[in-house]
């Protein structure tokens, strides 16, 4: 898999948006055309299109929820392996630093 970013998180929130808004169009479309049918002014097939329509839109939530999931979960990761090798690192200078007090010796005139 790819580095992802801030930028990919962004990305993936916005499609996940997006694809809400969608779903949301789609269900509404879906729900009128029911009504339609029911009066009688609109065809079966109409009414299928449009729930077709919509269980594609809300496919399509799903998939782009579990992508921005996903970019969310590696760059957790990716934070957590920076923030250990900064530990690592910080660990490495205070060692170092305790061995250099260690050749110290301090000694009295008096």
């Amino acid at each position: 898999m790819k580095a992802t970013g801030p930028e990919e998180a962004q990305k993936s929130e916005i499609d996940v948006r997006t694809a809400k808004e969608v779903m949301g169009q789609q269900q509404n479309l879906y729900e009128s055309r029911q009504a339609l049918y029911k009066e009688g002014a609109i065809s079966q097939k109409d009414v299928n299109d449009a729930q077709v329509a919509f269980a594609q839109a809300r496919n399509q939530h799903e998939i782009a929820q579990k992508h921005l999931e996903t970019v969310q979960s590696v760059s957790r990761e990716q934070t957590l392996k920076g923030a250990a090798a900064q530990r690592d690192a910080a660990k490495a200078r205070f060692e170092n630093a305790e061995a250099q007090l260690s050749y110290s010796r301090i000694t009295s005139p008096i």
